[in-house]
């Protein structure tokens, strides 16, 4: 099975043909440009002459819609988004089939991912500014986990900034929430609201390792040891990576964050 499956993935790239700027799908979407590829499907920023306005098609790869359980995923992904009410995650306008690709269209977020932000533009984040922005994430984690959906994809490709609010996108790996304990496991691919808090986690060390300066001939070390930050905050960090006692309940985890926010600021932050 692992030897079969490079020749699968091999075999997609070749099927799945970049679409050219200026083709038309179904009489309805015209292709500006190419956005990007995940591991179930590909994406476009299309004309959509019906609403008149442009949106994101994503198409499922050929690799995930020969097997009932890449149909299944795509099918999940439209349902949780259309269950979404709440601005800062995209909208499903339209979903269909084009031959026999599955796609649907969203909307299209006018905003710079972090990681766009951090690597491509240099953007710097201070402490303080690292943790309002883990505090608006948190607030939509809060948001999904009370709807019974976990994200599990909460990486800085997929954390956009459009003004000042941060907006979540790609629910391909979202998974509505199953009853779980809260013991350490693999938070990499579970489905507990643990596995947001540990992405949480990596959010905030992309933001504050954007401010960290180093010449290149340091021995690399820990990230408690390589980053100045305040007790707080690093305890914060360890918890939400469950380097030491995980938190139990969103209400103890807002508790910490927003201590670790108000620290040393004349006005409180409230969630």
């Amino acid at each position: 099975m692992m030897i079969l499956k490079p020749i699968v993935l091999a075999f997609s790239s070749l099927v799945d043909k970049e679409l050219t700027p200026g083709e038309k799908m179904n009489e309805r979407y015209i292709i500006d440009k190419f956005l990007g590829m995940g591991s179930y499907g590909h994406s476009y920023l299309v004309y959509d002459s019906y609403l008149e306005k442009k949106v994101v098609l994503k198409l499922v790869r050929f690799h995930k819609r020969i097997t009932k359980k890449g149909i299944q995923i795509h099918q999940y992904e439209i349902e949780i988004l259309k269950s979404l009410q709440h601005s800062s995650f995209p909208t499903v306008f339209d979903e269909g089939m084009w031959g026999r690709i599955p796609f649907f269209t969203m909307e299209f977020i006018h905003g710079k991912t972090f990681e766009q932000l951090i690597f491509t533009e240099g953007q710097r984040f201070t402490e303080e500014e690292s943790l309002l922005y883990g505090l608006k994430l948190l607030e939509r984690i809060e948001y999904l986990h009370q709807r019974g959906i976990v994200h599990r994809d909460l990486r800085i490709p997929n954390l956009m900034l459009e003004g000042e609010d941060l907006k979540v996108i790609d629910f391909g790996l979202a998974k509505w929430l199953s009853h779980t304990d809260n013991k350490k496991r693999d938070l990499k691919s579970e489905i507990s609201p643990q596995a947001d808090y540990f992405q949480l986690g990596h959010f905030l060390l992309f933001l504050l390792y954007s401010n960290y300066e180093t010449t290149g001939s340091e021995k690399e070390r820990p990230w408690d040891e390589e980053l100045s930050l305040s007790t707080e905050t690093n305890q914060l960090i360890k918890r939400l990576l469950q380097v030491e006692k995980p938190f139990e309940t969103i209400n103890e985890l807002k508790a910490c964050f927003l201590f670790a926010v108000n620290k040393g600021r004349n006005k409180h932050v409230t969630f």
